[in-house]
């Protein structure tokens, strides 16, 4: 092992971790190492270590500490000229000019016409403007940077379903990088779109990045054409599922509906019952391609009642904010109300800290409001229901 190397390594890693670096002027505490430092475990009880401190001292990086002609401690000399030429000798760019590239290229993207883009462009901007390296954890130069830009514009831009392979070959030439992308693309939607999500969705499928095909099933008195075929669901068992390249031909010729539900969860959906209904199971929040069928039922029938029955806790009521808003389909919620909480209470099940964090976040927010009597009952009980205590109830 080379033990001049990796010390100069180490003290510079040391050295660019701490936002004092990135401030000028600001001061800093000595970037030190001791001889009891694990790095030098071997090596420490032997002259070798001693040696090799007296010929890196002598390189002029670093001032040796000694006693007795023994190695006590190692101290980086921090002044620009020695550390300029450090970062040339161990062949590293010093991440301040890295970042003031980034900062140039995060500036073109600050009025992006997406506001998940728009938002992240303009949050690490002020972040490396003041110096702290806040986006290492999403890429590590202007490359991967603009590599995540790029993904993510395309992303909230999407206006129908899209395959990953498919948009990853328009956009990168490679058919599994966006794939490879996916867990920091989420990352970055989660914490900058307006949009909030439950901690099981993918962000990515919300906005119609799929990697198979998607089914959406329904039920109920009414009649589809897709091509030259008509298909009645009111005689059909159970459900029937449409795929989206379906969904994207199909037409609603004809039915009988008293009213709409969308159903979040499968368990219930599946035990639904009611033959005037047209009811869709919504598997969390909406996509594009159950929007497009909504759309198109809505057309057909726009004069009869819209409902959604989702789970009494954030997540349920995230998703019916954003299936009204969406779509602009006059919904309105079905058994969540403090009435129908009250009815399944022994079933509840107690909040987290982060239920309570983001209810209480709801109980301010006026787009929540048909919610907030529920919401202010759930807090002072500390208690959430899933919808499938209705099931549990009929038992």
């Amino acid at each position: 092992m080379d033990i001049k190397r990796k010390t100069l390594e180490k003290l510079l890693e040391i050295l660019v971790s701490r936002d004092s670096f990135y401030v000028p002027g600001a001061k800093s505490q000595k970037v030190e190492l001791q001889r009891k430092d694990k790095l030098y475990d071997g090596l420490r009880n032997k002259l070798e270590l001693d040696e090799e401190m007296h010929v890196l001292e002598s390189t002029g990086y670093v001032d040796v500490i000694w006693s007795n002609g023994i190695f006590i401690s190692v101290v980086l000399r921090k002044d620009e000229p020695t550390l300029a030429r450090l970062f040339r000798y161990l062949g590293q760019e010093d991440p301040r000019i890295a970042a003031s590239r980034q900062i140039e290229l995060l500036r073109t993207w600050t009025t992006n016409p997406h506001p998940v883009v728009r938002s992240f462009a303009i949050a690490m901007t002020e972040k490396l403007t003041d110096r702290r390296p806040a986006t290492k954890n999403y890429y590590s130069d202007e490359g991967q940077l603009q590599k995540y830009l790029v993904a993510m514009d395309a992303i909230a831009g999407l206006e129908q379903e899209t395959f990953y392979r498919n948009l990853s070959m328009k956009l990168f030439g490679n058919s599994k990088e966006l794939e490879g992308m996916a867990g920091k693309l989420n990352s970055l939607f989660r914490e900058f779109d307006e949009r909030s999500y439950d901690e099981e969705e993918e962000p990515l499928a919300i906005y119609g990045l799929i990697k198979n095909p998607i089914q959406v099933r329904l039920k109920g008195p009414i009649t589809i054409k897709v091509g030259e075929q008509e298909i009645g669901l009111s005689s059909w068992p159970n459900f029937f599922a449409l795929n989206d390249e379906a969904i994207a031909r199909c037409s609603v010729t004809s039915g009988s509906p008293k009213r709409v539900i969308t159903i979040e969860n499968l368990t219930s959906f599946s035990a639904f019952n009611d033959p005037e209904a047209i009811a869709i199971y919504l598997a969390g929040f909406h996509d594009k391609v159950k929007q497009s069928l909504l759309l198109k039922i809505f057309e057909a029938f726009p004069d009869i009642p819209y409902l959604h029955f989702g789970d009494m806790d954030s997540g349920g009521f995230y998703i019916f904010h954003h299936l009204k808003v969406d779509t602009c389909i006059p919904f309105s919620p079905f058994k969540m109300d403090v009435e129908s909480f009250l009815s399944v209470e022994r079933f509840a099940l107690p909040l987290s800290p982060n239920d309570r964090k983001r209810l209480t976040a709801q109980l301010d927010d006026l787009n929540f409001q048909e919610f907030h009597e529920l919401i202010a009952l759930m807090l002072t009980e500390n208690e959430k229901v899933e919808q499938e205590a209705f099931i549990a109830l009929e038992k």
